[in-house]
């Protein structure tokens, strides 16, 4: 059996109630206090995003940076990489034979990855949780990040995480350490409060990115980048004209969370020039955040919108990149996605519907989206 066909028969088991198993499985392997420094990433939307933006910043200045993020696309190889550089299969196989086959999926590939960036000395590695935080496998490592960050959170993973904002945000706030300083993206007042909260009972020193940093965006007509300047509260630079690749007024706020941990981390001595960042965002990319493909005359966007947060970013970035034209929209969801409001916040712009569907068993089917949109008359 191929290496992916086998670790994707693995049970996809949903958070677990402790920690007490990923956290006995990375005693056993010596990676539970690992040699190498990280930084941890929760939030609803832009993880990813935010996650990329720094490791190519941190690339550019000479480390050796691991990145583990979620979901992938194609390859589950994807989702462990260092520099850029996804794992191989070979790699894969033999640190997979090392993982107690008691872990569900997600647990196994953070191992995998663990044992990899072990492996390969890695300066620094970049760690994505994959659904919450508080127990995420991710929080499960006896040693304390360089930092934390929290991006954007909204309503997702309702069935797992709670069904109120307020239960979500202490979820995500469970990566908070003790005296480790903490960075989040603007939140509602409620999500706020609550990492306030969690940033007091663990003396941490928070970074509001809404009042550390200014940003001015400048208006570029053109679908291949943004640009924008910011001034820093930290640092007291000016970074004038940074330009991103990954579209949308959104990603202006991943790219300043990034911008804002790398300079916290000059403040401990790493070197990161600012042609080290203008460099790093710029190239940063990661597959279906918007990205565009051209068919004939046609543009096609492929995106990863599965909750109301970030459908109302495409929406909006749709409209921004082509003037308000009427949209075709190609849309599959899980049950497990609020698919109403996602539909609400795509049918302004759209010219029509395709549904699609998905082959897991707890996918909407098209008959489904469909009654959704006609029950709802949202026309």
């Amino acid at each position: 059996m191929e290496i992916e066909d086998c670790l994707n028969s693995i049970p996809r088991h949903s958070i677990s109630i402790n920690l007490d198993r990923i956290k006995e499985e990375t005693k056993r392997l010596c990676i539970i206090s690992p040699t190498f420094n990280y930084i941890q990433i929760a939030g609803t939307k832009g993880k990813g995003s935010t996650a990329v933006f720094l490791q190519n910043i941190l690339i550019k200045s000479g480390l050796k940076v691991g990145l583990f993020i979620s979901p992938h696309l194609v390859s589950i190889n994807e989702r462990i990489s260092i520099n850029s550089e996804l794992i191989d299969d070979e790699s894969l196989e033999q640190l997979y034979k090392k993982v107690s086959k008691t872990l569900n999926f997600f647990e196994t590939l953070f191992v995998i990855a663990m044992l990899y960036f072990e492996k390969e000395r890695v300066d620094i590695a970049i760690l994505e949780t994959g659904l919450g935080g508080r127990l995420d496998p991710t929080n499960s490592l006896n040693t304390l990040p360089l930092l934390s960050i929290i991006t954007t959170i909204g309503m997702d993973h309702l069935d797992i995480l709670g069904d109120t904002i307020e239960e979500i945000a202490h979820e995500k706030a469970g990566i908070i350490k003790r005296g480790v300083d903490v960075i989040t993206s603007p939140q509602r007042e409620e999500v706020l409060n609550i990492i306030i909260d969690k940033a007091k009972d663990m003396n941490s020193r928070i970074y509001r990115i809404d009042t550390k940093c200014s940003i001015i965006t400048k208006e570029v007509n053109n679908i291949e980048f943004e640009e924008f300047s910011l001034y820093s509260n930290i640092s007291d630079n000016f970074y004038k004209d940074l330009r991103i690749r990954l579209s949308g007024k959104h990603q202006l706020i991943n790219a300043n969370l990034a911008l804002c941990a790398v300079e916290i981390l000059q403040t401990r001595g790493y070197r990161i020039s600012e042609q080290d960042i203008r460099d790093g965002l710029l190239d940063a990319f990661l597959p279906g955040r918007f990205q565009i493909f051209k068919i004939s005359d046609k543009n096609v966007v492929l995106d990863g919108a599965h909750n109301p947060e970030s459908s109302k970013s495409l929406y909006v970035t749709l409209n921004n990149k082509f003037n308000r034209k009427k949209v075709i929209y190609i849309l599959t969801t899980l049950k497990n996605k609020l698919a109403e409001e996602i539909i609400s916040n795509l049918i302004s712009n759209s010219k029509i519907f395709l549904f699609t569907e998905l082959s897991e068993c707890n996918s909407y089917s098209a008959k489904e989206l469909k009654d959704i949109l006609e029950y709802k008359s949202f026309y």
